[in-house]
Protein backbone atom coordinates (compact mmCIF):
# COMPACT_ATOMS: atom_id res chain seq x y z
CA UNK A 1 0.00 0.00 0.00
CA UNK A 2 1.42 3.40 -1.13
CA UNK A 3 2.12 6.73 1.54
CA UNK A 4 -0.83 9.42 1.34
CA UNK A 5 0.50 12.41 -1.26
CA UNK A 6 -0.59 15.93 -1.62
CA UNK A 7 -3.96 16.62 -1.81
CA UNK A 8 -5.36 12.59 -0.17
CA UNK A 9 -8.12 13.57 2.44
CA UNK A 10 -7.53 12.29 5.67
CA UNK A 11 -11.56 12.92 7.76
CA UNK A 12 -11.47 16.72 7.92
CA UNK A 13 -8.00 17.13 7.18
CA UNK A 14 -5.94 17.63 3.75
CA UNK A 15 -3.19 16.67 3.01
CA UNK A 16 -0.29 19.24 2.51
CA UNK A 17 3.35 17.06 2.79
CA UNK A 18 5.49 15.08 4.29
CA UNK A 19 7.67 16.01 7.05
CA UNK A 20 9.02 12.73 8.48
CA UNK A 21 9.31 9.20 9.24
CA UNK A 22 9.65 6.91 12.22
CA UNK A 23 9.46 3.33 12.63
CA UNK A 24 5.85 3.00 13.04
CA UNK A 25 4.35 5.92 10.63
CA UNK A 26 4.72 8.87 8.46
CA UNK A 27 4.33 12.46 10.04
CA UNK A 28 2.69 15.04 7.41
CA UNK A 29 1.45 18.60 7.40
CA UNK A 30 -2.38 18.92 6.60
CA UNK A 31 -5.01 21.68 6.58
CA UNK A 32 -8.04 21.18 8.91
CA UNK A 33 -10.05 21.55 5.49
CA UNK A 34 -13.50 23.79 7.57
CA UNK A 35 -11.09 26.10 9.54
CA UNK A 36 -7.92 26.61 7.23
CA UNK A 37 -5.59 25.22 10.14
CA UNK A 38 -2.51 23.51 9.78
CA UNK A 39 -1.41 20.42 12.00
CA UNK A 40 0.52 17.40 12.01
CA UNK A 41 -0.72 14.33 11.05
CA UNK A 42 0.93 10.94 12.22
CA UNK A 43 -0.39 8.04 10.40
CA UNK A 44 0.46 4.30 11.04
CA UNK A 45 1.95 2.67 7.82
CA UNK A 46 0.02 0.72 6.23
CA UNK A 47 1.97 -2.41 6.70
CA UNK A 48 2.25 -2.30 10.44
CA UNK A 49 -1.41 -0.81 10.53
CA UNK A 50 -3.00 -4.34 10.60
CA UNK A 51 -0.90 -5.68 13.59
CA UNK A 52 -2.68 -5.28 16.89
CA UNK A 53 0.04 -4.84 19.23
CA UNK A 54 1.34 -2.00 16.61
CA UNK A 55 -1.65 0.04 16.63
CA UNK A 56 -2.17 -0.71 20.57
CA UNK A 57 1.06 1.38 20.95
CA UNK A 58 0.49 3.66 18.21
CA UNK A 59 -2.95 4.61 20.46
CA UNK A 60 -1.00 4.81 24.06
CA UNK A 61 1.19 7.27 22.17
CA UNK A 62 -1.24 9.53 21.77
CA UNK A 63 -2.99 9.37 25.16
CA UNK A 64 0.49 9.21 27.08
CA UNK A 65 1.47 12.36 25.45
CA UNK A 66 -2.18 14.07 26.55
CA UNK A 67 -2.01 12.82 29.73
CA UNK A 68 1.63 14.43 30.41
CA UNK A 69 0.14 17.86 29.58
CA UNK A 70 3.29 19.91 29.24
CA UNK A 71 4.09 23.36 27.36
CA UNK A 72 7.77 21.30 26.10
CA UNK A 73 5.33 18.62 24.76
CA UNK A 74 3.06 18.50 21.64
CA UNK A 75 -0.96 18.24 21.90
CA UNK A 76 -2.63 15.36 20.20
CA UNK A 77 -6.51 16.91 18.95
CA UNK A 78 -7.83 14.28 16.92
CA UNK A 79 -7.49 10.50 16.66
CA UNK A 80 -9.38 8.83 13.92
CA UNK A 81 -8.13 6.22 11.08
CA UNK A 82 -7.74 6.72 7.32
CA UNK A 83 -10.07 5.38 4.57
CA UNK A 84 -7.71 2.32 3.81
CA UNK A 85 -8.01 1.73 7.82
CA UNK A 86 -4.65 3.07 9.07
CA UNK A 87 -5.04 5.07 12.42
CA UNK A 88 -3.68 8.44 12.57
CA UNK A 89 -3.51 10.93 15.50
CA UNK A 90 -3.31 15.24 14.66
CA UNK A 91 -1.15 17.27 16.18
CA UNK A 92 -0.34 20.80 16.99
CA UNK A 93 2.04 22.08 14.13
CA UNK A 94 5.77 23.30 15.81
CA UNK A 95 7.71 24.63 13.56
CA UNK A 96 11.50 25.11 14.57
CA UNK A 97 14.24 21.56 15.05
CA UNK A 98 14.20 19.18 17.41
CA UNK A 99 16.62 19.14 20.49
CA UNK A 100 18.96 16.37 18.31
CA UNK A 101 19.14 18.78 15.63
CA UNK A 102 20.12 21.65 18.00
CA UNK A 103 22.81 19.52 19.50
CA UNK A 104 24.36 18.64 16.02
CA UNK A 105 24.17 22.46 15.16
CA UNK A 106 25.61 24.23 18.10
CA UNK A 107 28.82 21.98 19.72
CA UNK A 108 29.67 22.17 22.64
CA UNK A 109 26.67 23.70 24.68
CA UNK A 110 27.70 26.02 27.61
CA UNK A 111 27.22 24.54 30.50
CA UNK A 112 24.15 27.03 32.08
CA UNK A 113 22.31 25.99 28.41
CA UNK A 114 23.10 22.18 29.51
CA UNK A 115 21.80 22.71 32.38
CA UNK A 116 18.83 24.35 31.43
CA UNK A 117 17.18 21.94 29.05
CA UNK A 118 18.37 19.38 31.29
CA UNK A 119 15.93 20.43 34.19
CA UNK A 120 13.56 21.24 31.75
CA UNK A 121 13.31 17.60 30.42
CA UNK A 122 13.63 16.24 34.58
CA UNK A 123 10.88 18.58 34.79
CA UNK A 124 8.04 16.44 32.55
CA UNK A 125 8.61 13.52 33.78
CA UNK A 126 9.17 13.91 37.27
CA UNK A 127 10.64 10.60 39.31
CA UNK A 128 10.03 9.65 43.03
CA UNK A 129 13.36 8.76 44.90
CA UNK A 130 13.33 6.20 47.78
CA UNK A 131 15.21 7.06 51.23
CA UNK A 132 16.69 3.25 51.01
Amino acid sequence: MESMKPGDQVEKYRIISRLGEGGMGEVFLAEHTAIGRNVAIKILRPEVASQNEAVSRFVQEARSVNRIGHEHIVEVTDFGTTPTGAAFFVMELLVGESLGQRLLRERPWPQRRACNVAMQIAAMNPVSVSKD
